[in-house]
């Protein structure tokens, strides 16, 4: 790892102790999607706090109100996507494509396409984007 790395690397871990905000940003171009699978990314370039993964899984660094929203274009206007807690708990993502809950320290999230809904397009013109940010 190299220092710049670490350096930011205890940067983050000394802000989620301040209460710094916690804020990502996960992108798919790829319409490999599978209903009732957890939906994976290829980049997440926004990152603040450090929960993001690749694999489409967020853990939260600390218990809060947290807000997430889709962007992506539908190949039918009724596809819904599940917010999947920890807990099992299932938010669904449908006109709105946004979600509001409250979510623990060290508890995940991830979104899972359902198998009635319809089919889902993401392109490098038109990428799948899975946006979160803690409010409070």
């Amino acid at each position: 790892m190299s220092r710049l790395t670490q350096q930011f690397d205890s940067h983050l871990s000394s802000a989620k102790l301040k209460g710094a905000r916690v804020r990502f940003a996960a992108i798919k171009t790829k319409s490999d999607f599978v209903a009732d699978s957890t939906i994976d990314f290829e980049a997440v370039p926004l990152n603040y706090g450090g929960g993001m993964r690749l694999s489409g899984a967020f853990t939260a660094p600390v218990t809060g109100i947290y807000k997430f929203q889709i962007s992506w274009e539908p190949a039918t206007s009724r596809s819904p996507i599940d917010l999947v807690k920890a807990d099992g708990t299932h938010l669904r993502l449908r006109d709105s494509r946004m979600v509001i809950t409250k979510v623990l320290e060290g508890q995940t999230a991830h979104l899972v396409p359902r198998a009635h809904g319809g089919a889902y397009a993401a392109s490098e013109n038109h990428p799948f984007t899975f946006y979160g940010e803690k409010l409070d």
